[in-house]
C-alpha cells in the first residue's frame, strides 16, 4: 500500500527524530548511565571524551594488574592529559602498550605501567608531597621527596603543574611538628578563619584554560565512595587523587574509584565547590602541557 505524501512526510519525520533523540540522549553530562557492562576488550563508551573518561576505574578486577587501589594518581594524570587533548596512541606508543586500541584492557594496563614507571609501589603516593608555610602561616608551596611518584607521572605525560597555593593555617610550626611525627598524631581541627579562598584562582584558571583540568588531592571515603574536603594540609588527610574540570558555569569529577562500568563523572553542587575547590585543604594541582 502507497502512502499519502502527509503520512509519508510524518512517518519520515518520526523516524528522523527517533534517531536524533537516540543520538543526544546522552549528550549532557547530566544524563549519562549510572552503569555500563563493559567488555574490557571493546573500545570506551561514548561520542566525546569526557564520556569515554566517564566510566573508567581503577578498580579493573583484571588478573594481570596488581595495583589497582593504588593507581589513583596515574589514573587521574591519565584522564587530566586526555581530557585536555592528549594523543592516547602517543601515550600507548610511550608507554609500551601491545597495541594503541583505545579499549579498557588498555587504559587499566596503562594506569598500572605509568605507575610503575613513576616508581610506585604498595605504598602508594603517601608521604610523597609536603606543605610548607611561611612565618606568617602562608602556604607557600609543596615540598617533595626526590624520586616521588607525581613528578615522574607528570614528567612521563609531557605535563607539568602549578599549585593553587592562597591557605593560610594559624600553627605552621605546630602542623610542621606533626608531619615530622610521620601522622601518628590524630588530624588537627583548622578554624574556617584560617582560609584564603581559591575561587579566584580556580576561576581565572579555568577562564585562560578552559579545556584544563585540575589535579585535587582529596579525602575518600573508600567504604562509600564519596570525595570529601581534606581536613587539613598533610598528605594523609588527602588519600586519593581524582580529576576535576569546569563545562559552562558547573564544575565535575572524574573520581576512578569505582567498580568496572560505574559512572566516575560528578556534577559538584554549590556546597562542594565550596569545599572541594574555593574554601579548601585540598591540593590543587593546574594541569599544562609543556
Amino acid at each position: 500500500m502507497l502512502l499519502r505524501p502527509i503520512a509519508l512526510l510524518a512517518l519520515i519525520l518520526l523516524i528522523a527524530s527517533t534517531g536524533c533523540s537516540n543520538r543526544q540522549k546522552y549528550n549532557s553530562l547530566d544524563n549519562l548511565p549510572d552503569s555500563l557492562v563493559i567488555n574490557v576488550n571493546s573500545t570506551l563508551w561514548g561520542n566525546d571524551r569526557v564520556q569515554q573518561l566517564s566510566f573508567i576505574s581503577q578498580n579493573d578486577q583484571l588478573d594481570s594488574t596488581k595495583f589497582d587501589a593504588y593507581r589513583c594518581s596515574a589514573a587521574a594524570a591519565i584522564n587530566c592529559y586526555l581530557y585536555m587533548g592528549g594523543s592516547w596512541e602517543k601515550l600507548a606508543s610511550t608507554l609500551a602498550l601491545p597495541d594503541t586500541a583505545f579499549t579498557y584492557a588498555n587504559v587499566y594496563w596503562a594506569q598500572e605501567k605509568l605507575f610503575l614507571l613513576s616508581g610506585g609501589n604498595f605504598n602508594g603516593i603517601l608521604g610523597q608531597y609536603y606543605p610548607t608555610w611561611d612565618k606568617l602561616g602562608e602556604l607557600t608551596g609543596y615540598k617533595v621527596k626526590s624520586n616521588n611518584l607525581l613528578s615522574f607521572v607528570f614528567e612521563n605525560l609531557d605535563m607539568y603543574i602549578k599549585p593553587l597555593l592562597p591557605i593560610k593555617i594559624s600553627d605552621p610550626e605546630g602542623m610542621k611538628e606533626v608531619i615530622r611525627k610521620m601522622y601518628k598524631d590524630s588530624i588537627l581541627p583548622t578554624p574556617v578563619n584560617d582560609f584564603k579562598d581559591k575561587k579566584e584562582l580556580v576561576l581565572n584558571y579555568f577562564k585562560s584554560n578552559p579545556n584544563g583540568a585540575l589535579f585535587m588531592g582529596v579525602y575518600e571515603n573508600s567504604k562509600t565512595g564519596e570525595s570529601l574536603p581534606a581536613k587539613d594540609e598533610r598528605i594523609s588527610s588527602q588519600n586519593h587523587y581524582i580529576m576535576c574540570f569546569k563545562r559552562g558555569s558547573d564544575f565535575y569529577t572524574l573520581d576512578t574509584w569505582r567498580a568496572p562500568g560505574h559512572k566516575a563523572l560528578t556534577k559538584l553542587t554549590d556546597k562542594k565547590v565550596e569545599e572541594m575547590l574555593y574554601r579548601t585543604h585540598n591540593m590543587l594541582l593546574a594541569m599544562y602541557f609543556k
